[in-house]
């Protein structure tokens, strides 16, 4: 498709080019075979044989003989020289500069720069736009059979995370009793403790798509794609009624902003001010419930955390000995372990 597109735009680039040869050569070849030296001119003018003069500021002008042959002369920008013309009874004419072949030229000039004008524009629209998408994947991951029986350790975690289930599921049930459902859960902790994890049970509990980014796929060079990227994701999001959208490492986009006037400084902000946007535009009933992971809640915007956004934060500490012992028990269940272990 792409291939073809390309053909759409170079076909006609590559006709403009050939039709402005063609022209511009037979124009050369025309105008070297019909240009008369000034004394021939002279000469026939005494003899009467010239018809029209046209005087234009050009170089030069245009003659027409009384056979009705047309050739060019040099301009000789004399102040009498259409007096002495008229003396002879030849036909002046004030003619424009630019003649039929230049208006040909100048029009040929311009549909190739237009169309050169197009395919660059085309062609950075179409790298623009794989580039917005090129990190973000905006498609729900595939479904796992990650449930919460599947982890073990962090068990108030767990149940914290467990409640937001039936969120999702039965939304219209919270919003009759005037329940405010929460749109936004933080899970922090230390690297490594199973954050991610959380987010993957939830969807599968729920079975709703679960939507998988990190902040830094946000956070671009150039202002504004961060944000476009944003309302394409909460757009796939919405589309499909209910859902959970999983950002991990969300103080790549979320850190408390500062007065620095900095371009990447510009371009989290608005990314940001993007997720603020759309997470506030989600309607009570929606059932969709934003998770977002970090390892320093202590960083983030303040924006983010107030209610209507990430109502809930979830400490998802390192495990104690008795949440490694179930881990060990969970995991190296069906792994051929020593009697001593």
């Amino acid at each position: 498709m792409n291939s073809l597109k390309k053909a759409n735009i170079i076909i006609p680039l590559l006709l403009i080019a050939v039709t402005s040869i063609i022209f511009y050569g037979y124009k050369t070849s025309l105008d070297k075979n019909n240009i008369m030296p000034y004394k021939t001119f002279l000469s026939e003018v005494d003899k009467g044989d010239v018809s029209d003069v046209y005087l234009t500021n050009n170089e030069k002008i245009k003659i027409t003989l009384k056979d009705g042959k047309n050739f060019y002369i040099e301009n000789p920008r004399a102040l009498t020289f259409k007096e002495q013309l008229l003396i002879k009874g030849i036909n002046v004419h004030e003619a424009s500069s630019l003649g039929l072949e230049d208006y040909i030229s100048i029009g040929i000039s311009i549909a190739m720069f237009s169309s050169l004008a197009y395919f660059v524009y085309k062609s950075s629209k179409s790298k623009s736009s794989s580039f917005k998408m090129s990190a973000i994947d905006a498609n729900p991951a595939n479904k796992t059979n990650i449930t919460f029986d599947s982890i073990a350790g962090n068990e108030e975690a767990k149940e914290s995370i467990k409640e937001l289930v039936d969120f999702i599921k039965n939304p219209e049930i919270y919003t009759k009793y005037n329940a405010k459902m929460p749109r936004g859960v933080i899970l922090y902790g230390p690297p490594g403790t199973g954050k991610t994890l959380l987010a993957r049970a939830l969807a599968s509990e729920c079975d709703v798509p679960y939507y998988a980014v990190n902040g830094s796929d946000f956070v671009q060079i150039y202002v504004g794609v961060g944000a476009g990227r944003i309302r394409d994701l909460f757009k796939k999001a919405k589309e499909k009624g209910k859902a959970v959208i999983f950002i991990d490492e969300i103080d790549a986009i979320g850190k408390k902003r500062d007065s620095r006037a900095d371009g990447g400084s510009d371009e989290r902000e608005q990314t940001l001010n993007a997720l603020l946007a759309e997470m506030s535009g989600f309607k009570e009933n929606q059932g969709i419930i934003v998770v977002a992971a970090t390892n320093r809640i202590d960083v983030l915007d303040n924006a983010l955390l107030r209610p209507g956004r990430f109502d809930r934060h979830i400490e998802v500490g390192l495990p104690d000995v008795n949440a490694r012992y179930k881990i060990l028990k969970l995991y190296g269940n069906q792994k051929p372990l020593s009697s001593e272990v």
